[in-house]
């Protein structure tokens, strides 16, 4: 889970706290993995459903998405540190 700690809903600025599946798939994150290989990963450690895991990481990169957490990369791509 993600939760913005922020004044004003419109701020994408702010503090947000993971939860411990949430922490991994931002470690996950690194602009190598698809979110294949993301969700392959989490029903490994967390042995879930491979269906669960991967709409569950679709849906949490999207959020990430939406308010400028994350950004696409296409395959081969990596962006400089």
């Amino acid at each position: 889970m993600l939760v913005p700690i922020r004044t004003d809903p419109r701020q994408k600025l702010g503090v947000y706290t993971l939860n411990r599946v949430g922490a991994v798939v931002w470690e996950l994150l690194d602009g190598l993995r698809s979110v294949s290989q993301v969700a392959e990963n989490l029903c490994q450690r967390f042995e879930i459903d491979q269906q669960i895991a991967r709409r569950d990481t679709e849906t949490f990169c999207q959020a990430l998405l939406s308010f400028g957490a994350i950004e696409l990369v296409s395959a081969g791509e990596t962006k400089p540190s």
